[in-house]
């Protein structure tokens, strides 16, 4: 639970924007770097993903994903991603 919280965290302060690149395919970008994120199966390309992070958890890029489509203004200085 401690991890998720953290994680959300991240995905709040650490991601600078969050944008789709195909069907089911988002594109999230960091300051230092950018992954990809597959909505349909709820995977991303990070190393979180890849090696700490149990099957039904997220990491900060799928949590990114998840609040930017709740609607919800995820980035304070930008605002809700398109």
């Amino acid at each position: 639970m401690e991890d998720d919280i953290n994680r959300v965290v991240r995905a709040l302060t650490d991601i600078i924007a969050a944008e789709q690149v195909a069907p089911d395919m988002m594109r999230v970008i960091t300051v230092s770097n950018e992954h990809i994120v597959d909505t349909r199966c709820e995977r991303s390309t990070c190393f979180d993903m890849q090696y700490n992070i149990q099957r039904e958890d997220r990491c900060k890029h799928l949590w990114r994903v998840f609040l930017g489509r709740s609607r919800l203004p995820v980035n304070p200085i930008f605002g809700i991603d398109n």
